[in-house]
């Protein structure tokens, strides 16, 4: 009778307000994508995101392959919808039942049934702003104080989404919802970004900042919450030149907040995570929560991800069938293909350029269109290295390094590579870490070449096609710092 009395409660209040107190969902670009004619439907990704074992799952792939679209498409299906009174819908009765109903997940029941529209979302994306690259090299202070102002301020977007908890009378969240008074005040602080006046330290509050979202939400849904957090290593990836104490700083405060939000004493309070990246990089730091994460890199052995990141040739046969271009697939071929796994028999074509040659279909569309999508300005600090600049024209002209893949890639080679860059120095030895870099940016690729010998072959690293030869060779004549954006504005119109 209690909690019936306090639905009433709420629905009362709520009645009087003139306008819907709900904010819009975050994944509406993925929404958008699915009324596209070049859809693709990957929704399998979330079978196997939680069919996985592991309760926190790193994933990294290039720019541009779908990391953001992919971590949408989990929050678009996993979240409980609210209606616009804040009472949660029935999963039947929510957009996500109607927009899944017909995909590949659907196949999957006892995943739709376990966590369709059933459990409250953080989706924290942590993408760079420019304002990383006004900084000179010598300016390190700037720059970590940039870092850490930029993540408080994603913080800060992940509570604005909840904003409408505040309008709630706070008799029915404590009594009803069984959120403390301290909580409630906490939220009310972050809305009004008024952390002065509290008795712990400022820092203290914004540690705490993921893990009292996660048990507010958890309080009122009733359920567990899932994290999803995008662009991991974003900012470490745009800050030019990046000094070794802007990167532990980074890592340092960013880890904090997640493990106290992963890591806390009720085992309920999160169902699971999914962190997005470009490389595998945050794991060098094995002291932190990300040392018992399930790691799966783009093009690693066996991973069962790889498919979902991209487009594979059947994927792209369909979309020539839709646009009735079939007689373009070789021109695609050369041009948007070539990541290809060590272990597994899979090829995965550039999805950006591939619809972008698309669009550009009736008008010379066999270009080079992946350079103009952004300038990785960590590379750029490292390319400037003579070693490694020649190694990346050998790679431009020949298409491979000469590296053997089983050189560079395990997972104790990112913290060497950490050490190198923390240290910047680089010696001849160090050239193939740092090419692994370039192989997670997905300018590299695993090739298969001749040796000396005829018949015999190695497994070497390779640039994939003449799109990434060419956007290396455009990294390479960088000489400042800074992103650079195309407008594919027609991709989310």
């Amino acid at each position: 009778m209690g909690r019936l009395i306090g639905l009433f409660a709420i629905l009362h209040v709520f009645a009087k307000i003139s306008t819907p107190v709900m904010a819009s969902f975050y994944a509406d670009d993925f929404l958008r994508l699915t009324n596209k004619p070049y859809f693709i439907d990957k929704t399998e990704f979330i079978k196997d995101i939680f069919s996985s074992e592991s309760k926190k799952i790193l994933l990294t792939s290039p720019r541009g392959f779908g990391k953001t679209i992919n971590l949408q498409m989990i929050q678009f299906f996993v979240e409980i919808e609210p209606d616009e009174y804040g009472v949660p819908k029935h999963p039947l009765n929510s957009t996500a039942n109607y927009v899944f109903e017909n995909m590949a997940i659907a196949k999957h029941p006892e995943i739709v049934k376990k966590y369709m529209a059933k459990h409250p979302v953080i989706f924290l994306d942590l993408k760079a702003d420019p304002v990383l690259h006004s900084f000179s090299e010598g300016e390190l202070f700037p720059i970590r104080e940039q870092m850490i102002r930029q993540v408080n301020t994603k913080l800060y977007n992940c509570f604005a989404k909840h904003n409408w908890l505040l309008q709630i009378p706070e008799e029915v969240l404590i009594h009803e919802y069984k959120i403390d008074e301290k909580k409630i005040n906490f939220m009310r602080r972050l809305y009004e970004k008024n952390l002065e006046n509290s008795e712990e330290k400022r820092d203290d509050v914004l540690h705490k900042m993921l893990l009292n979202l996660a048990e507010i939400l958890h309080l009122y849904y009733r359920s567990s919450v899932i994290i999803l957090v995008d662009n991991y290593d974003s900012m470490m990836n745009n800050a030019y030149k990046p000094h070794s104490d802007n990167l532990r700083a980074y890592y340092d405060y960013v880890n904090n907040i997640l493990q106290r939000a992963f890591e806390n004493s009720d085992e309920n309070l999160v169902a699971g995570g999914v962190l997005m990246s470009t490389t595998g990089l945050i794991l060098s730091n094995v002291r932190t929560f990300l040392s018992q994460t399930e790691f799966h890199p783009f093009m690693g052995e066996n991973s069962k991800f790889t498919k979902y990141f991209g487009f594979t040739e059947q994927e792209v046969v369909h979309l020539l069938d839709i646009y009735e271009c079939q007689s373009h697939l070789n021109d695609i071929k050369s041009y948007y293909n070539g990541y290809k796994t060590v272990y597994q028999d899979l090829s995965i074509y550039n999805p950006t350029s591939v619809l972008l040659y698309l669009h550009n279909r009736d008008n010379d569309p066999l270009r080079v269109y992946w350079n103009n999508s952004l300038v990785d300005n960590f590379l750029v600090s490292f390319l400037k290295d003579t070693l490694l600049n020649q190694t990346a024209n050998k790679i431009i002209t020949n298409g491979t390094t000469g590296y053997h893949m089983a050189e560079c890639y395990t997972a104790t080679n990112y913290l060497l590579l950490l050490e190198v860059i923390y240290n910047h120095k680089y010696e001849k030895t160090d050239q193939g870490l740092i090419l692994w870099l370039l192989y997670d940016h997905g300018y590299l690729s695993h090739r298969v070449v001749e040796t000396d010998t005829p018949g015999q072959f190695l497994d070497a690293m390779g640039a994939p096609n003449y799109d990434t030869r060419q956007a290396l060779q455009i990294l390479l004549n960088c000489t400042d710092g800074f992103e650079r954006e195309s407008s594919h504005e027609w991709l989310n119109a």
